[in-house]
Order: structure tokens, then C-alpha cells, then sequence
């Protein structure tokens, strides 16, 4: 068989290899391997992705923690706002913060809510201290709640 190329080629084809290729369903599988090594990869993305994603929220999930377990008996604290009922970072509050180890929570308890801002640093895997906080009450109030040391 001739196709459009011949005319322009004065060799035959080699002995042994046909003319034109077989017609089959080499190309639906090549689309079938390609399509599987792709999806396989994005699925691999995915989990490791989400994995890290993962990892990083329980970290500072665990870390909200113990702020909170610093803060929860805080006299001017339970004073505020009672006794707490979540106590969950605060994102946009945390980030407009100049200082990398001053984090915003949102504290509600029983009597009321408000962002906590305070400086927390790590004194071992376990256990955050809090070299100052604050409690911001909705009606724009300041409360300290840990004195700054000089």
C-alpha cells in the first residue's frame, strides 16, 4: 500500500517491516497508559499535598491547645468571658501581626467572647509560654490579661 509520502521517497521498505502500520488498538492503549500514569501523579499530588496540609493544621491545632490550657484559668479572662467553650487561631489576625510569634485566637465561653493576641514562645515540644496577652471584647475594650516583662 501507498500512502501520501511515497511519492516523494525512491526507497522501498525495508524487507521484513511493512509498508504502512498495522491498524489496531495500539493507539487506544498508549491513551489508556497516558491517561493512568497521569491520573496516578495527580493522585499522588493530592495525597501528598493534603498530607502536609494536614500535618501543619494539627500542629497548630495542638498548639491553640496550649495556649489555651495557659490562658483557660486566667482570673481577667474567666472574669470576661467565663468559662471558655473554643479557643481557635485566628488566621487574618494572626498574619497582620508584624511579630512571628504573636498569635490572635478567638476565645468564646460562657459569658461572652473576644481575640486573645499574645506572645507565645516554645519552651520544649510540650508546652508554649506566654510572655504577654491581651483579651479584645467586642465593645473595643482592652484587657491585659499576661503582663509584658521588660
Amino acid at each position: 500500500m501507498r500512502d501520501q509520502f511515497d511519492e516523494y521517497s525512491d526507497f522501498p521498505a525495508p524487507q521484513g517491516f511493512p509498508e504502512q502500520a498495522p491498524s489496531g488498538r495500539s493507539g487506544s492503549s498508549k491513551t489508556w497508559v497516558l491517561l493512568l500514569v497521569t491520573g496516578g501523579g495527580v493522585v499522588a499530588l493530592l495525597v501528598c499535598c493534603g498530607g502536609i496540609g494536614g500535618f501543619f493544621y494539627f500542629g497548630l491545632t495542638v498548639f491553640a491547645k496550649q495556649v489555651e490550657a495557659e490562658l483557660r484559668d486566667n482570673p481577667a479572662l474567666v472574669e470576661h468571658v467565663g468559662a471558655v467553650q473554643s479557643f481557635e487561631i485566628d488566621w487574618v489576625a494572626t498574619s497582620a501581626e508584624a511579630d512571628n510569634d504573636v498569635f490572635a485566637f478567638n476565645v468564646r465561653g460562657d459569658q461572652g467572647e473576644g481575640v486573645v493576641t499574645a506572645k507565645c514562645v516554645t519552651t520544649d515540644d510540650d508546652s508554649e509560654e506566654i510572655a504577654w496577652a491581651t483579651l479584645r471584647l467586642p465593645n473595643g475594650e482592652t484587657v491585659e490579661l499576661v503582663p509584658e516583662t521588660p
